[in-house]
């Protein structure tokens, strides 16, 4: 994110469940590129509506996301194969692709209204 910055954006919308941490990193990226403007949501990507709101947000103060990085995403289930809870591993993996659907359909929904048949 710094990079972003550092390149000159001029908005930033940061991302992410604990809007404590997301002002922490509002206060840091200040100091260094103060002329910025950082925008901290608390959203759960895991929840349609909240990643639904993120965007309506978005799109009140910006009206649009030039760019989107999603990187988030959580992977508790590590240790050896025969140690790690069958179930909870597979709704990890699971939930990654899904959120990030959540995102990308509430990022850019135009696109989704133009689809590509298979070809035969």
């Amino acid at each position: 994110m710094p990079a972003f910055a550092a390149a000159g954006a001029k908005a930033i919308v940061l991302v992410a469940r604990n809007l404590q941490k997301l002002q922490e990193t509002v206060e840091s990226v200040n100091k260094t590129y103060p002329k910025v403007e950082l925008l901290p949501v608390s959203t759960d990507i895991a929840d349609p509506a909240s990643v639904a709101a993120l965007f309506s947000q978005v799109k009140e103060k910006y009206g649009h996301a030039d760019v989107l990085v999603n990187n988030a995403g959580i992977f508790k289930a590590i240790a050896p194969v025969k140690d790690v809870d069958q179930q909870g591993w597979w709704d990890e993996l699971v939930r990654r692709p899904r959120n990030t659907h959540f995102v990308r359909r509430e990022n850019d929904p135009h696109r989704l209204s133009t689809s590509v048949a298979p070809s035969s």
